[in-house]
Parts: C-alpha cells; sequence; structure tokens
C-alpha cells in the first residue's frame, strides 16, 4: 500500500511508499514524491542515537590530556600519588 511516507528534500512535496508485507521476490518499487517525481536514492535511512542509549553519551564524555593509561590505584603515568 503506498502511504505518504515523509517529504522531498528537492521541492517539499509528499513522498510515497510501500509500506506493510512485501512478498515478492524484487524488491518493492522506491519511495516517490508526487510533485517533482524524483525517487529516493537508496535505503540507508539516516538515523541516530536514542536518548537512552549508551551510545549518545559519547558526547559528554572528555577525555585527559595524559598519554599513557591511567591507573587510579596508582595515578595517572604510573606515578605513585601518595
Amino acid at each position: 500500500m503506498n502511504n505518504v511516507i515523509g517529504k522531498c528534500s528537492i521541492c517539499g512535496g509528499d513522498v510515497v511508499g510501500f509500506t506493510g508485507i512485501w512478498m515478492a521476490v524484487i524488491p518493492p518499487p522506491p519511495a516517490q514524491c508526487t510533485s517533482c517525481g524524483a525517487v529516493e536514492a537508496g535505503t540507508i535511512i539516516k538515523m541516530m542515537p536514542a536518548p537512552t542509549h549508551p551510545m549518545s553519551q559519547l558526547s559528554r564524555i572528555s577525555t585527559s590530556n595524559s598519554t599513557g593509561p591511567v591507573n587510579p590505584l596508582i595515578g595517572a603515568k604510573g606515578k605513585d600519588t601518595q
């Protein structure tokens, strides 16, 4: 069934595409703009991490300026901190 699945990045028109179960050997036809006739460029969907996913925390992790591994029991770069 063809449903409106988004907006065209070229003209802003409605993009219709097949949604539902596709029971065929060949893939379904590409989504197409109802205004300018452009078709989808490929099957890669632009994604972003979910807010609760551990990968979304990467931008909040800061790094130190040390060049070696830091062991919390020994201290930075293997020097004794006591």
